[in-house]
C-alpha cells in the first residue's frame, strides 16, 4: 500500500512524519508544494514530471504541504490528514515563526523573516495568515481561489448558509481515507497500524509545559478572541464536521475561546 499524508502545517505533522518514515525504514523526504517549475528557494518543492517526481510515486510513503488531488497524481492508496484544535494551531503558528525570526541560521536562508522579530500577534495574522487555514488548504482543489476566499471570509451564521458550508465542507473530507485528530501521535500511529499497515512505532513527544516567553498580542482581550474567531471560525467548522465523518477515530471536543484563552495565557505571558 502506498501511503500520503496531507500535512497541514503546525498540527504536529513533522513529528508524524518522522515516526512514520523510521517505523517504514525509509529516509525522510518532505514536500513543500507541488509546482511546473523548479525553484532555487524552496529545495523542497516537488516538479511534476522530473526524477524526484517519478521516485516519489513509487515510495510507500510520503508526506507533504499537498492537496488531495495532488496525493491522487502521486498514486496513493490511502491518503490520510491530521487536524488540530484550530485556535491552538494558529497561536502555535504565532510562536514558531517569532521563533524562527529569531534564529540567525533561519534568517540567513529566510531574511524576509526577519520582520516577525517585532511583530504583534495581529500584525502578523494580517502580514502573513489566510484566513480559516485548514480549511482552504483542504477545499484548495475543490474551489476556485476567490469563490474560496469569499466563503472563508463570510462569517454570516444563518443556518442555511453553515448549511450549505457544512456539505461542501463534507464532500472534501469523505475524499480521505482517514482524517485523524492530535495532538495524541501515538494514537494516530496505532490506528495507522490497523488502517494502513504501517509497523508498530512510538511518538517522539517533546515536552512543552514548561512556561514560554512573552508576546505582545497588540490588542484588546475583546479584540483579540474577535481576532481568533475571524481567522478560524470555518476551521471550527471542519473540525466538527470532521468529527461527525470519521466518528470512529477520537476528536477532542473543541475549547471554547474563554478556554482557549485561557490555556494560552497559563503558558505564555500575553501582553493583552
Amino acid at each position: 500500500m502506498k501511503i500520503g499524508y496531507v500535512h497541514i502545517p503546525k498540527c504536529a505533522g513533522s513529528a508524524l512524519s518522522w515516526a512514520i518514515h523510521e517505523s517504514l525504514g525509509l529516509r525522510r523526504v518532505h514536500i513543500s508544494a507541488m509546482s511546473d517549475q523548479p525553484s532555487e528557494n524552496d529545495p523542497h518543492q516537488l516538479v511534476w514530471g522530473s526524477l524526484a517526481f517519478a521516485f516519489a510515486r513509487n515510495s510507500p510513503f510520503i508526506s507533504g504541504h499537498t492537496s488531495y488531488s495532488e496525493m491522487k497524481r502521486l498514486d496513493r492508496d490511502f491518503i490520510f490528514t491530521v487536524l488540530r484544535d484550530p485556535r491552538e494551531r494558529l497561536f502555535s503558528w504565532f510562536t514558531y515563526n517569532r521563533a524562527r525570526a529569531m534564529d540567525p541560521q533561519v534568517i540567513e536562508r529566510h531574511p524576509e523573516l526577519i520582520k516577525r522579530r517585532d511583530q504583534c500577534f495581529v500584525e502578523a495574522l494580517n502580514d502573513a495568515v489566510d484566513i480559516n487555514p485548514l480549511a482552504t488548504r483542504l477545499l484548495k482543489d475543490r474551489m476556485n481561489p476567490e469563490d474560496l476566499r469569499r466563503m472563508a471570509e463570510d462569517q454570516a451564521h444563518d443556518e442555511s448558509t453553515l448549511e450549505q458550508k457544512r456539505s461542501v465542507i463534507r464532500n472534501a473530507l469523505k475524499r480521505f481515507d482517514q482524517v485523524y485528530c492530535g495532538p495524541d501521535l501515538q494514537d494516530v500511529l496505532d490506528r495507522l497500524v490497523g488502517d494502513a499497515g504501517i509497523p508498530p512505532t512510538l511518538a517522539n513527544v517533546r515536552n512543552t509545559s514548561e512556561k514560554q516567553p512573552s508576546y505582545e498580542i497588540g490588542c484588546s482581550h475583546t479584540e483579540f478572541c474577535e481576532v481568533v474567531d475571524r481567522y478560524t471560525w470555518m476551521d471550527c467548522l471542519l473540525y466538527r464536521e470532521a468529527a461527525r465523518v470519521f466518528k470512529h477515530n477520537p476528536f477532542a471536543p473543541l475549547k471554547s475561546m474563554d478556554e482557549f484563552v485561557h490555556r494560552i495565557t497559563t503558558r505564555f505571558d500575553l501582553a493583552l
